[in-house]
């Protein structure tokens, strides 16, 4: 799994629209996004590049806070 940080505090339905078409990409088997945090962590074996590349391709800006295989969690953001 990995993890990135992306704005999608816009509403509920981009939310939700983000995780489905990210579970469309190959590798991925769940999203789950933490609003609070802007964190979007996606399990299965994804790969970032493609990832962030999609994202892109929906005017989301996305950046990566860990890689496959990494074990802790990302600190938060400070202001």
């Amino acid at each position: 799994s990995c993890v990135l940080r992306v704005g999608i505090k816009c509403c509920k339905g981009c939310q939700t629209n983000a995780k489905r078409k990210l579970l469309s990409v190959s590798g991925v088997s769940a999203v789950e996004y933490n609003a609070e945090q802007g964190l979007l962590r996606v399990s299965g074996d994804p790969n970032p590049d493609k990832l962030l590349r999609k994202l892109a391709k929906w005017d989301k800006n996305a950046e990566l806070v860990s890689l496959p295989g990494e074990v802790s969690a990302p600190a938060p953001r400070t202001p």
